[in-house]
């Protein structure tokens, strides 16, 4: 494996842990993420579920669609292997909109509260 794929690998990897999260914060079902990408409801479900892995292209499609949205691209600004020059490759100049430290820091006490609630939820 070379080292684009080694990125591949990672961002898709950490972006399936965090796909819930996201797609909580814009209060979508996963029949209305699906649609949003061309995909159906049991798609979003075995990949949130970790049954299916996730391909790059519809990684791509997914971060367009959290991307997109400023209560979720702080979110993605903050996923490992997220850097600056991967956003502005992907995105162009929309990357150099960059939110606040403090959007960042919300962000992160965010998805740890709803990492932290789905856990609890979980047992």
């Amino acid at each position: 494996m070379d080292a684009q794929e080694a990125l591949r690998e990672r961002l898709m990897t950490a972006f399936t842990e965090m796909l819930p999260t996201l797609r909580t914060r814009l209060k979508l079902s996963q029949a209305e993420l699906g649609q949003r990408i061309g995909a159906t409801r049991q798609t979003i479900h075995a990949i949130e579920s970790r049954k299916r892995q996730l391909t790059w292209n519809m990684f791509l499609s997914l971060v367009f669609v959290f991307w997109s949205h400023p209560d979720t691209k702080p979110m993605l600004q903050l996923m490992e292997g997220f850097s600056e020059k991967l956003s502005q490759t992907l995105f162009g100049n929309h990357a150099v909109l960059e939110p606040s430290k403090s959007m960042l820091t919300q962000a992160r006490t965010m998805i740890n509260q709803m990492q932290s609630e789905e856990k609890s939820h979980g047992n």
